[in-house]
């Protein structure tokens, strides 16, 4: 399955035999001619959790590496909520798309996040959530550590 967007990026991705996507393959178009810009890999419980994203760019000496606490139960969630609608491709892309989010069985509730140059830890970050379901199991709300918090309606 591919997704392209207008003005060169494209998605590809390869899944596995129980559904969930396993490789995304990340490029860019000017004008026809297409360059591949990123690969990301990712690793999956037995369960359906996902553990891990590792993505490397192409051309370059660089790598992401994604790690996850999935929260105690899981939600009912729209997807594309957490997606930015105008750039398929915005920050942390290899998370943040529809395709991996309808293969989750629960959303992280602690995402880590390094990158590394030539081999070496440049920068880290890590980012913790709260979610709170309604009576249905619907996801109403998420909030970062930071206080910021995101409602949802259905």
């Amino acid at each position: 399955m591919g997704l392209r967007q207008e003005g060169g990026a494209r998605l590809d991705f390869i899944y596995d035999g129980n559904g969930r996507v396993i490789q995304m393959d990340y490029g860019r178009y000017k004008g026809s001619d297409y360059t591949p810009v990123a690969v990301s890999r990712y690793n999956w419980s037995d369960k359906g959790l996902l553990l891990q994203i590792n993505t490397k760019l192409t051309g370059k000496q660089e790598e992401h590496l994604f790690s996850f606490v999935p929260d105690d139960r899981g939600y009912v969630f729209e997807p594309w909520a957490f997606v930015n609608r105008y750039l398929l491709t915005d920050t942390h892309y290899e998370l943040w798309n529809v395709p991996v989010l309808q293969c989750m069985e629960r959303l992280p509730k602690r995402i880590g996040w390094v990158k590394k140059v030539d081999g070496q830890v440049a920068e880290q970050k890590s980012w913790e959530f709260t979610q709170t379901a309604d009576r249905f199991g619907r996801l109403v709300r998420r909030t970062a550590e930071n206080g910021d918090w995101t409602q949802y309606s259905y």
